[in-house]
């Protein structure tokens, strides 16, 4: 008898709890009779805030110093530095020995050239390199590791950024996840769904620096919640009748 209870309540429960197929997989509408589907890639701007990396490259080595600052300099390598620069909330980048360079909007080539093209006017023979650093993307809610996560690539896009945080967990809601994007001191709240294949058409497929990814959970962790604390209750109840029922059976009958 008290099997059979035990093993009613459980199976209560666990039917209760399931979470249907669907809600568990990605892009759901993916036809396996076509090896691909359009991903919509711009190349990225660079916008205010953004960590710039600038390596220059010079026969002359007193040349290559007039750029070097102690403060700006990351690190030091035979006659290779890296130096990093902040983009201000104007979009420039402040150089030595040249000044600030505006840079915000451009892509990543088209800032190198303008910047090659003023260290051209004050001195010759300095060559530069230029790439994003410090990159990061805030991941919160259910998945499996969250806060804040830095990345080298240029760009990434919402897979490759839920990835960095372990992944979604089987209570996240893919359909509704939401990016929280600041810009020019206003939030916008975007919604995403990772259930569809369009979502590789999607804008904002390839994320930026600075933005927040939310995965909230579905409505069977909830009820899993509520479900769990009802069977515990359940249970213990149960357990104490039948320790009580239990106790009175093997006590002695004293009146023999």
């Amino acid at each position: 008898m008290r099997k059979l209870i035990f093993l009613l309540i459980t199976s209560t429960f666990l039917f209760s709890s399931c979470v249907p197929k669907y809600k568990l997989s990605y892009m759901l509408d993916y036809d396996v009779n076509k090896n691909s589907f359009t991903v919509e890639k711009k190349e990225r701007k660079i916008l205010p805030q953004d960590q710039l990396y600038l390596r220059y490259f010079s026969i002359d080595e007193r040349n290559r110093a007039l750029f070097d600052v102690q403060q700006n300099l990351a690190s030091s390598r035979d006659d290779i530095t890296l130096v990093s620069y902040s983009v201000d909330n104007e979009g420039n980048i402040s150089l030595p020995s040249v000044g600030k360079i505006h840079v915000a909007g451009l892509e990543l080539a088209a800032a190198k050239a303008a910047v090659q093209e003023r260290i051209n006017d004050y001195i010759s023979n300095v060559f530069i390199d230029m790439f994003f650093v410090n990159n990061r993307i805030t991941v919160l809610g259910e998945v499996a590791q969250q806060g804040t996560h830095y990345y080298s690539k240029e760009q990434v896009n919402v897979f490759q950024a839920l990835s960095l945080a372990g992944g979604i967990t089987d209570y996240g809601n893919k359909k509704e996840v939401l990016l929280i994007r600041e810009k020019e001191g206003k939030a916008t709240i975007l919604e995403l769904d990772l259930t569809q294949t369009s979502i590789t058409q999607n804008e904002n497929y390839y994320l930026q620096q600075n933005d927040l990814l939310i995965v909230n959970a579905i409505s069977q962790k909830h009820s899993r919640l509520r479900d769990w604390s009802v069977f515990s209750m359940a249970l213990s109840t149960i357990s104490m009748l039948l320790v009580t029922l239990t106790f009175f059976q093997i006590q002695p009958n004293n009146n023999r």
